[in-house]
């Protein structure tokens, strides 16, 4: 039998149109290594419980699945069709038990999710990380992590929004390039104090007003 990362390329091949643009299908296996990478510190981290926002197609929610057998993984997708692909791949790599689908916006995901339950959150491509962060911290347990796969030029921003509201300490960031991103890095913050029950805001108001 094929390992997993490779039926999983297979199922994205196969699947609905969309789900990576023309140009990223043709690298798709660069796409899913970058997945991997960044694995490796959720592991060190002892996370047990994941949720990764703004799943898209698969990555790195899937790969983490894969690649953390002993976690349960938590794909929040608010587009209908992808989280029904995305179930579609939990079933097909017999990943039910451990990879949970939620078609919801990330703002609302608490409510699916639960609020401060989980050892760590993650996101890629999604959206600044201030903003990422506002939406991970209401998911991630005081003494979590939240894990961003980004670049160092975006790691360079401005990146702390106010402790305060979000129970953030200061990032670290974590060099991980690959074949895919010759400059990603991984952007951890440590969520070391319960974040305001005024956060998340509402739907959209932090992708236009990041926290600062």
């Amino acid at each position: 039998m094929k390992p997993l990362h490779d039926q999983y390329v297979e199922l994205v091949r196969s699947g609905p149109n969309g789900l990576f643009s023309r140009g990223d299908l043709d690298r798709l296996k660069a796409h899913v290594e970058d997945g991997i990478a960044g694995s490796e510190i959720l592991a060190e981290l002892a996370a047990s419980s994941i949720v990764d926002v703004g799943s898209g197609g698969g990555v790195p929610g899937v790969q983490l699945a894969i690649e953390l057998p002993d976690a349960a993984v938590h794909l929040v997708e608010s587009q209908q069709w992808k989280a029904e692909f995305l179930l579609t791949c939990a079933h097909a790599l017999d990943l039910d038990s451990r990879l949970s689908i939620h078609a919801v916006r990330a703002e609302e995901a608490h409510q699916a999710v639960g609020r401060e339950l989980l050892d760590a959150g993650t996101a890629r491509a999604l959206a600044a990380p201030a903003v990422v962060a506002e939406y991970l911290s209401p998911l991630v347990r005081v003494g979590g992590h939240l894990v961003l796969w980004s670049t160092s030029s975006q790691a360079e921003d401005p990146l702390v929004a106010p402790h305060e509201l979000l129970g953030l300490g200061e990032p670290r960031v974590v060099p991980c390039p690959t074949a895919l991103r010759s400059d990603g890095v991984r952007i951890v913050w440590p969520k070391v104090a319960a974040c305001s029950e005024r956060v998340p805001r509402r739907v959209g108001v932090a992708a236009r007003k990041p926290l600062r």
